[in-house]
């Protein structure tokens, strides 16, 4: 049973597995959040559930919703350990 409501917490955990990957190298959050609306998995999901809203940065602070975070567990995604950087 999937429990996440969220964008990111619906996609496939291949998509996850890869974007907490980017999250954890450092990437920058405008290319990341690019890259991740343009996968065809990502758009479908969109689609079906959240009327095709993309994805974005909605504190502006540079940080992509919790859920990708999340799924990385506390030992190797914990609060100040890094995250996205505003571009």
């Amino acid at each position: 049973m999937n429990t996440h409501n969220g964008k990111i917490g619906r996609l496939p955990e291949t998509t996850r597995n890869e974007l907490n990957q980017r999250l954890a190298d450092g990437g920058p959050a405008a290319p990341l959040l690019q890259w991740l609306n343009a996968l065809p998995k990502v758009q479908a999901v969109l689609a079906d559930r959240f009327h095709a809203e993309p994805v974005n940065d909605p504190h502006g602070g540079g940080r992509l919703p919790g859920a990708a975070a999340r799924d990385r567990g506390p030992a190797e995604f914990a609060p100040g350990a890094g995250g996205l950087r505003s571009s």
